[in-house]
């Protein structure tokens, strides 16, 4: 079919988007001066005025819009299994639509409504990541492409609820508050390789299905 090029594309790309991502936080964390990463949020490069700013808001919004058309392609690499076979896909979409957008739209400024908004999208994309994995499960047990991965995204789920668990503590300050910014970069490197894996099997199961 014509389309399977587009979906292995889509799949290279937020594999890409992912590493990336990566790569951008560690860089930043060991080259912005008199920032910590240990106790600081990612989303404090967003309001560091000069090019920090500027190179994080660029690459938010591009790896928003890539995780966008990366679950688009997910849906359609996978055999659809049921009404609700859509949130999966759809909840990497709001990841990358309320976390990484919403971040720029809604930069961290403390004390103020864009502050309160950040807050919210970033919790609501935080939150359909999470969830992402167990809202997959069931279609990849009728897939048998994606079959072999089922147990790896049981695993990735137990993850993320325990690292969601232990972010939320630290979050609302009852907690690992000392250590809060290496619990979100926990989480985010978290769902960096969860994409990574999701887009690795896409691709392959693309090439097969071409051939």
């Amino acid at each position: 079919m014509k389309e399977y090029p587009l979906y292995g594309i889509s799949s290279l790309t937020g594999i890409l988007a992912a590493v990336l991502n990566t790569l951008l936080i560690l860089v930043l964390d060991f080259t912005v001066p008199n920032y910590d990463f240990v106790t600081q949020y990612v989303s404090e490069f967003g309001v560091i005025p000069g090019n920090t700013s500027t190179i994080v808001s660029i690459w938010w919004v591009l790896h928003g819009l890539i995780l966008i058309v990366f679950s688009i392609g997910l849906n359609n690499s996978i055999v659809k299994a049921g009404c609700f076979s859509i949130l999966g896909p759809l909840f990497i979409c709001f990841y990358g639509l309320f976390d990484s957008i919403g971040s720029v739209i809604f930069p961290m400024l403390e004390g103020t409504f864009s502050g309160v908004m950040h807050n919210l999208v970033s919790f609501i994309g935080i939150t359909a990541i999470i969830f992402s994995p167990i809202a997959l499960v069931y279609r990849l047990k009728k897939d048998p492409s994606w079959a072999r991965l089922i147990r790896f995204t049981w695993v990735t789920q137990v993850f993320f609820w325990i690292i969601y668990a232990i972010c939320l503590l630290a979050f609302m300050e009852i907690y690992f508050t000392g250590i809060v910014g290496i619990l979100q970069r926990v989480f985010i490197f978290a769902a960096d390789a969860w994409i990574i894996v999701l887009g690795y099997r896409a691709f392959m199961v693309t090439l097969k299905r071409r051939t």
